[in-house]
C-alpha cells in the first residue's frame, strides 16, 4: 500500500492558526473539509502536538475514525486508548511511525511547532499541503510556517464566498526525494 504524508491547516489572513491554545473561529464548512480529508477511507492517522490534542473538546478525544498520534516529551495519556499513541520525539519517531504502521494517509494537523518542524526538516516527505485561508485577521499568537513555493506548487484552489475563505492544495514538486 502506498502511504502519504500530508499537512492540513486553517489560517487567518496573517497565517495565524490559534490564540492561547484555542482555535479562534468555528466554521462548519471548513471543519467538514478537515474531517472528510483526515478520515478519508477510515485508514488514516493524524499527528498533532500535545496542545492541539488538549484543545480538542474531551468528548471528541481522540478524534474518531482516525489513529491519533500525540507528539510530546512530557505528556502522559491518562486514559487507556487503543487508537492513540505518544511520540516522544518527532525527529526520532516520525520515520519509525511511517515505516512500521500501515495507514494510508498520515495527516499533520498542528500545532505550530509540529508544522514548523515538519516544514523545516521533512518537507521532502510531505506529499500535499491542504490549507484554508480565512479573509479576516483573528489576532493569533501561533502561526503556520511560510510555504516554500520552490518545493510546493499550487494544485487546486476553491473559494467559499459564504464563509469567506479559500482552500488551497499545494503539491510537493519532489515528494519523497532527498
Amino acid at each position: 500500500m502506498e502511504k502519504t504524508l500530508n499537512i492540513i491547516a486553517c489560517c487567518d489572513n496573517k497565517m495565524g492558526i490559534g490564540i492561547d491554545n484555542k482555535l479562534p473561529w468555528s466554521i462548519s464548512s471548513e471543519m467538514k473539509i478537515f474531517k472528510e480529508k483526515t478520515i478519508g477511507n477510515g485508514n488514516n492517522c493524524v499527528i498533532m502536538g500535545k496542545n492541539t490534542y488538549l484543545s480538542v473538546p474531551e468528548k471528541y478525544r481522540p478524534l474518531s475514525e482516525r489513529y491519533n498520534c500525540i507528539v510530546s516529551s512530557n505528556y502522559e495519556l491518562s486514559e487507556n486508548k487503543t487508537d492513540c499513541r505518544l511520540l516522544r520525539n518527532l525527529n526520532a519517531d516520525l520515520i519509525s511511525l511511517l515505516n512500521c504502521t500501515n495507514y494510508k494517509t498520515y495527516w499533520i494537523i498542528g500545532g505550530s511547532s509540529v508544522y514548523h518542524e515538519i516544514m523545516a526538516y521533512y518537507p521532502h516527505l510531505v506529499n500535499e499541503i491542504h490549507i484554508s485561508i480565512l479573509q479576516d485577521d483573528y489576532k493569533c499568537n501561533k502561526f503556520f510556517p511560510i510555504i516554500d513555493k520552490s518545493k510546493f506548487v499550487l494544485k487546486d484552489k476553491s473559494q467559499n464566498e459564504k464563509d469567506k475563505y479559500t482552500h488551497f492544495v499545494y503539491k510537493n514538486n519532489c515528494a519523497n526525494c532527498k
